[in-house]
């Protein structure tokens, strides 16, 4: 189902109708660590460049609070694979209809969505967690001028300038992208932005 359900694959719309996402889901509650990691994993794959309504299927059956203790799981492999889930939710959809503006998903989670970032970039955190969470910091990023805020009114800044030191090249690269998504502007003046955004940062 992983492989089956990827966005080129035929089989897609099938498997996630009729209660498909339903299913998936509530494999993440399964005893079985296999069984909830693979759901996670299935979960990840349907969301990657999905529309706006597989999303949005998604977090109505997975649920925000839900998500969020996956993100800081005490596993590390279920961490990594919640938030690549995460990542993909909060990827602007090719069918969005305005330019830069991060999906509805989003804005749900709103300001919650901070803190599960900020505990998934402590100094302890294993590598593939750490990246994962700084691309969702990046999409989020991508987004509106609000969203920016939400990043800049944190302490995801610090976190970010952390991690430009990582150890791990994927991390360093990560954070990189963080910062070139912060600082590119399309509704307000470039220059300005860019200034706030490296004092913020350095």
């Amino acid at each position: 189902i992983c492989n089956m359900i990827l966005d080129f694959s035929p089989m897609k719309h099938a498997l996630l109708s009729d209660g498909g996402i339903v299913a998936l889901v509530a494999l993440l509650l399964s005893e079985d660590a296999e069984l909830r990691l693979n759901g996670l994993w299935a979960l990840e794959n349907a969301t990657f460049n999905s529309d706006e309504a597989v999303k949005a299927d998604v977090m109505n059956a997975l649920g925000f609070e839900r998500l969020a203790a996956l993100c800081t799981h005490v596993c590390g492999q279920v961490s990594e694979r919640a938030l690549n889930l995460l990542r993909n939710l909060v990827f602007p959809s090719r069918s969005s209809s305005k330019e830069g503006q991060v999906n509805p998903v989003f804005q749900e989670m709103g300001e919650n969505l901070v803190p599960v970032l900020t505990a998934a970039l402590v100094a302890s955190s294993p590598a593939g967690v750490a990246e994962n969470a700084l691309y969702v910091v990046c999409n989020v990023a991508s987004g509106t001028e609000a969203d920016k805020g939400l990043v800049m009114r944190s302490t995801l800044p610090e976190k970010i300038l952390a991690c430009l030191r990582h150890e791990n090249e994927r991390v360093r690269v990560a954070a990189v992208w963080c910062v070139i998504n912060l600082c590119w502007s399309g509704s307000c003046d470039y220059a300005t932005s860019s200034t706030d955004i490296a004092g913020a940062l350095f």
